[in-house]
């Protein structure tokens, strides 16, 4: 009998949801009502949510239009690969068209992602992918609605193209008999919206293959024939966010397809261990079936895949007493959409008859730190870091045979040879890996918003970033985090991860007189394994699009190739709140143990606030459990207080900071008022001008002449443009008019030095 594990499946937005999505979304969409979202959170930061067309082949250029939230003053596009070179497209006039830029890409560039960033008034933005491909590029200017609306392609080509919303695009291409076909649309592994639907037909309408779980077609072609795909979304929504690449190859019998890059979940960060070797795992030997498991040896590494549906794959082993062996399966960090489920038992007799007896069922990865789990309470991050893969320990109890059996839990009737898997059963080889994202808002009606948050800083501001530690094999140590790479004016302070923790922060503090600049930044843990020290970069990971309001749509965070931090000259921080320095210029202080330690903050308000206190909480090891305090927002010092005996502080250093949420009345781009005014003055003067020479020409010009005729022409035009003179004005005055934001406030970090208490004589 195979015995399946109880497994609680604790990931929601991990598996395959959306053969659900449209009832959550109905059903969550009635439970709440909307004034609840009224609040606007964060800050203004500059977010690039659009490339068209999304990608561009090597040794090309493409033009490309980009679009986002708070790109004003747009100058640049920069790549997380340098070699990789923007500039602003230009009309035949030499004119700069804009939110338009050439990109080249090189010939000595490989295929794949990169990350594309705009640079704006407010600094360097949240990026988008943009894929590098092989085949030829082909830009879909419009709709192909309709089967007579079919844009003809050639094979071994990719299609750049968005949906419309109820809409369905249309495509055909020609093959001859015997040619194998593969037809993919990147769409979600590209961070679009879009869930492909795609289906293959003959010329006469014959449906040959529908994908509806974004695995591709592969068909081999009967009859010389033009052939349609047809493409839309699973619940026919569209837009600029729609958008997708579609590819068709054909496929000799002596090669693969090519295959895409896909951008990576945040639970990715924790897979493969350091130097990690794929060549050296054994393929798993079918039927390897509860009836004839395959044999393996300890230590062992397997690959192996979750195929056909409900394939159970079982290993035997031997081992002896008191062995103590490490089990790790990886699946859906390696981007599969599995749910990989594993118990361990062993072969024991019971009067007289051979039966397996459970000893470990493994267990899902867990988060580094709580997830938000979405009700109205905030209670954690809106990120996962938590995995549906498995790893525990193993503890043989007693000499003898033993079975480990796996199976896929979302792979009941799921035929994909792509829900691949890789097998370690090590003994302890303790290591950790560190992901991190900026730290999130929360709200009195609840977290909400899930946003894209790029390090674009305002002079005199402190963010925190939350890195979390994966902790392989019982590794326990603690992890000092240092950053690097940090523009001029910013400077960099951690809470490092004590031993046995998940957690710390890493602190970036902008100072008051910070230059424009902009930086790449790397965040490195260090750590004792075996006797030396271990390095670790931090992967940062953000939000693939601003979520509103999480009970419409499944925030989708994923990992980053590149950090970058700017600092912008365009406005200071609302606030800036920092304990006094010491005479070096050190935000330290001292105490001894088991006192109370007063920290006086200097308040600088460069915005009005809503509300007359600010809450705040303390960060920091041991810290914790500070009661939330409030000091008061119209003042311009306030005190702080520690009470190092209730919280059991040890003698040591601490790196200590406050935070809590403000709402400030905040003005957005107010400068933009001036300059359309200036823009509507010039557009006013031209018009009186022109009006004034039209009447005198009007005095002497005879009917039908063409000077007049040219005048008149020249009038309307300009007329149209203070038309639209006095459309900016009033937009940039109702943009900068007071608005209520949600952010979060964090303090200037500063660390507490902790003596030994004195000897009592």
């Amino acid at each position: 009998m195979i015995h399946f594990p109880k497994k609680r499946i604790a990931h929601s937005a991990i598996g395959d949801m959306r053969s659900i999505r449209p009832c959550l979304i109905g059903l969550f969409a009635t439970l709440i009502c909307s004034n609840l979202f009224g609040q606007s959170v964060c800050l203004p930061s500059p977010r690039l949510l659009t490339i068209f067309p999304m990608g561009g082949q090597v040794g090309q250029t493409v033009d490309v239009t980009v679009g986002g939230e708070n790109l004003d003053e747009l100058s640049g596009l920069i790549f997380s690969d340098p070699r990789i070179v923007a500039a602003p497209a230009t009309d035949e006039k030499q004119q700069v068209i804009p939110n338009r830029f050439r990109i080249s890409i090189p010939a000595d560039i490989g295929p794949g992602l990169v990350e594309a960033y705009a640079v704006a008034r407010l600094g360097v933005s949240s990026s988008r992918v943009f894929s590098i491909g092989q085949l030829t590029e082909v830009v879909q200017a419009k709709p192909s609605s309709s089967i007579k609306d079919a844009i003809t392609i050639e094979a071994n080509s990719t299609v750049n193209a968005t949906m419309i919303a109820k809409g369905m695009n249309h495509y055909r291409f020609s093959a001859k008999a015997g040619q194998s076909v593969r037809i993919d649309c990147s769409s979600r592994s590209i961070e679009s919206k879009l869930d492909p639907v795609i289906v293959l037909t003959t010329s006469s309408g014959k449906v040959l293959a529908t994908d509806r779980l974004g695995n591709g077609i592969n068909v081999r072609i009967e009859n010389d024939d033009e052939y349609l795909i047809k493409v839309h979304d699973l619940t026919y929504q569209g837009g600029p966010e729609f958008f997708y690449r579609l590819c068709v190859q054909t496929v000799l019998p002596s090669s693969e397809p090519i295959q895409f890059a896909s951008i990576k979940h945040v639970a990715q960060y924790s897979w493969p261990p350091m130097n990690y070797d794929y060549a050296k795992s054994k393929p798993e030997a079918e039927p390897n079936a509860i009836d004839q498991p395959q044999q393996i040896e300890l230590p062992c590494q397997i690959s192996g895949s979750f195929y056909p549906a409900a394939d159970v794959d079982c290993f035997t082993f031997q081992a002896k007493k008191d062995e103590k062996w490490w089990i790790e399966i990886a699946s859906h960090r390696m981007g599969a959409p599995t749910g990989p489920a594993a118990i361990v038992q062993q072969n024991v007799n019971v009067e007289g008859k051979a039966t397996w007896r459970d000893v470990l069922e493994l267990k899902d990865i867990s988060s580094p730190m709580k997830v938000s789990s979405n009700h109205y309470a905030y209670d954690g991050p809106p990120y996962n870091g938590g995995s549906t893969d498995l790893i525990g320990m193993l503890s043989i109890p007693e000499d003898g045979l033993y079975r480990l059996q796996l199976n896929d839990l979302f792979g009941g009737t799921r035929i994909n040879p792509a829900c691949v898997y890789q097998l370690i059963i090590r003994p302890a080889s303790p290591d950790f890996a560190l992901t991190g994202w900026v730290k999130h808002v929360e709200l009195r009606n609840g977290d909400r918003n899930a946003l894209s948050k790029p390090l674009a800083l305002r002079p005199g501001t402190t963010i925190a970033l939350e890195i979390g530690a994966f902790r392989r094999d019982g590794f326990d140590k603690p992890i000092h985090l240092e950053v690097s790479g940090l523009p001029d004016g910013v400077t960099a302070s951690a809470i490092d991860i004590a031993a046995n923790q998940t957690s710390g922060t890493v602190f970036l503090t902008t100072g008051n007189q910070a230059p424009k600049g902009i930086g790449s930044i790397k965040i490195a843990g260090h750590s004792e394994i075996d006797g030396t020290t271990a390095t670790r970069q931090c992967q940062l990971s953000s939000m693939s699009w601003p979520i509103r309001d999480h009970w419409q749509e499944f925030p989708r965070p994923r990992l980053l190739q590149q950090v970058p931090v700017s600092v912008t000259d365009a406005e200071p921080a609302t606030i800036t709140i920092q304990p006094p320095a010491d005479e070096n210029g050190n935000f330290r202080m001292k105490a001894t143990a088991g006192s109370v330690v007063k920290i006086p903050l200097k308040i600088d308000r460069r915005s009005e606030f809503s509300g007359t206190v600010l809450a705040l909480q303390t960060l920091g090891n041991g810290f914790q459990q500070v009661p939330r305090f409030e000091i008061a927002l119209q003042e311009n010092q306030a005190e702080a207080k520690l009470d190092l005996a209730a919280l059991k502080i040890a003698p040591g250093s601490y790196t200590i900071a406050f935070y809590g949420p403000a709402v400030a009345k905040y003005r957005d781009y107010p400068q933009a008022v001036a300059k359309a005014e200036q823009v509507q003055k010039a557009a006013a003067t031209s018009v009186d001008q022109l009006k004034q020479q039209l009447q005198s020409l009007k005095q002497t010009a005879q009917q039908g002449d063409s000077k007049l005729a040219s005048l008149e022409q020249e009038l309307k035009n300009a007329e149209a443009s203070l038309a639209a003179a006095d459309s900016q004005v009033k937009t940039a005055t109702a943009r900068s008019q007071p608005q209520d934001i949600a952010d979060i406030v964090v303090t200037q970090p500063w660390t507490l030095d902790v003596l030994p208490p004195e000897e009592k004589k």
